[in-house]
């Protein structure tokens, strides 16, 4: 049987991600980040994914490659909630990369500066 139908994301994180996972002092939630991780490419093929998956496309960043999402239901077992934690993206031709991750707790917004940093070019 065949996997014909399942397209590959190629996802990267940029070298920042460490850093935003010091700052997050939550138990566990780097296995509910690699599960978020696993899950993506799956809701990625969903037609309207970010519709129904909690994601929210950021407008006003000018010319940038690709879409830019911003998941604002990131589930984390140990808090068991669904809307702390925020998880940027780009997406472009079958490529993903996270640029940021942060607790809403900790900041209301995303960090645009980084985001223009690393969309002007393809992930």
């Amino acid at each position: 049987m065949s996997n014909s139908n399942l397209s590959i994301f190629e996802i990267k994180q940029v070298d920042e991600i460490e850093k935003d996972f010091k700052k997050i002092h939550v138990q566990g939630f780097g296995e509910d980040f690699e599960r978020f991780l696993k899950a993506l490419p799956g809701m990625l093929e969903e037609k309207e994914f970010y519709r129904y998956q909690g994601f929210v496309e950021i407008s006003g960043l000018g010319k940038v490659v690709g879409n830019v999402y911003k998941a604002r239901k990131v589930h984390c077992k140990s808090l068991h909630c669904k809307d702390k934690f925020r998880v940027i993206f780009q997406v472009f031709n079958k490529k993903v990369r996270v640029i940021e991750v942060y607790y809403k707790g900790n900041r209301e917004n995303e960090d645009r500066q980084r985001i223009l940093k690393y969309c002007q070019t393809p992930p």
